[in-house]
């Protein structure tokens, strides 16, 4: 009797295990139906916003254009969109070079058509042969912030100044006050863009600008450039005239600038004597009449300067007490770069016995320059 009644209880344990082990079951399929259903909503939506987005939005992204100035390359990334449905568009441009990410974004509203630009600055400074800049543009559809486009650009940077060299410099009169210097410029645009830009180069003594020069540069890529710039500058001559006949030694500081860098350093320029190594003859007199006497002195000067000099020469006899007693005539000069000048000073003095004072004037293009010969 006590067995039957075992028996009984084991059967009914045992049909209970099996029914809880069909409901678990059931509540597994549940939720897997559950999680299957909202993959399948999720998929329908995104191919519902993807089949919206191509019907109804139209886009191209064209080449990047670049522009380049002192500090900063411009990068421009022109995209074409027609947004002809419902929902707002983000476009989110990322620039990544060095360890520095740029990103940009814009929203393009509903019904909006057209060109629009991203644009990057990158300094110029950071920039340096063989870095890579990467940009990812990504286009995305609001609220749901899904990525529908995306696409990626590789820009290689070269610097746009390979090989810059500044060649050999000719110098000439421009006027009483300055010199024109014409500087000759080259270098190899291996960058991917175009240069174009203002080149100019300013020129320092004691940090006072005395000269100055610019031109307008367009360079292609891949195009040896080689032009010539017009510098004037000061003649070092302006402040103190002695310097025609003793020379003299400027420490220069020169700033170059081209579009996206800039050069500067320091360099002594030596200027020669124009009047270099003057000397005078001895004097020949001849009887004239009853009170004069015709007189010549030889002078003699080598002009060291790169540019020609040109003037006349005069002078005048005093007495010990200033009295003038006798004169030299005009005589003209015009001596070029390296050449040796040779003149005969005439003119008539006094028969008188006295001690001589001889005071030379030169007039030149940069002023007047007067002396006693002793």
């Amino acid at each position: 009797m006590k067995i039957c009644i075992i028996l009984k209880k084991f059967k009914k344990e045992k049909n209970n295990i099996k029914k809880g082990i069909f409901i678990s079951k059931i509540l597994k399929a549940i939720k897997v139906f559950k999680i299957l259903s909202i993959f399948l909503v999720v998929i329908l939506i995104f191919l519902l916003i993807y089949g919206i987005f191509n019907t109804f939005l139209t886009i191209r992204v064209h080449n990047p254009s670049y522009n380049i100035n002192q500090s900063y390359l411009e990068i421009t990334v022109p995209i074409y969109l027609e947004n002809r449905g419902f929902l707002p568009i983000d476009i989110v441009t990322n620039l990544i070079y060095l360890n520095t990410t740029i990103m940009e974004k814009s929203t393009i509203p509903t019904g909006a058509s057209g060109i629009f630009p991203l644009k990057f600055l990158l300094k110029t400074d950071l920039l340096t042969k063989g870095v890579q800049v990467l940009a990812t543009i990504n286009i995305m559809i609001q609220p749901f912030l899904s990525t529908i486009i995306s696409t990626n650009m590789s820009i290689p940077w070269e610097m746009p100044y390979e090989d810059f060299r500044m060649g050999e410099p000719t110098i000439s009169i421009f006027n009483s006050t300055h010199i024109l210097i014409k500087m000759p410029i080259s270098f190899r645009n291996t960058s991917p863009f175009s240069i174009f830009g203002k080149l100019s180069i300013f020129v320092y003594d004691d940090g006072r600008i005395i000269g100055y020069g610019e031109r307008i540069i367009n360079v292609a890529p891949s195009i040896y450039y080689n032009t010539s710039i017009d510098l004037h500058i000061e003649n070092p001559w302006i402040k103190n005239l002695k310097y025609l006949i003793e020379g003299t030694s400027r420490n220069y500081t020169i700033s170059i600038n081209l579009p996206g860098i800039s050069i500067n350093h320091t360099q002594i320029v030596n200027w020669p004597p124009i009047i270099g190594s003057p000397t005078i003859g001895k004097a020949i007199l001849t009887p004239h009449n009853l009170t004069h006497s015709s007189i010549v002195i030889p002078l003699s000067f080598i002009n060291y300067a790169p540019i020609p000099i040109n003037g006349t020469i005069k002078g005048k006899f005093l007495d010990q007490g200033g009295n003038i007693i006798g004169e030299l005539y005009d005589t003209r000069f015009n001596v070029q770069p390296k050449e040796f000048c040779s003149l005969n000073m005439t003119g008539h003095l006094k028969n008188i016995e006295t001690k001589l004072r001889l005071i030379l004037i030169m007039e030149t293009p940069y002023g007047t320059i007067e002396g006693e010969i002793l």
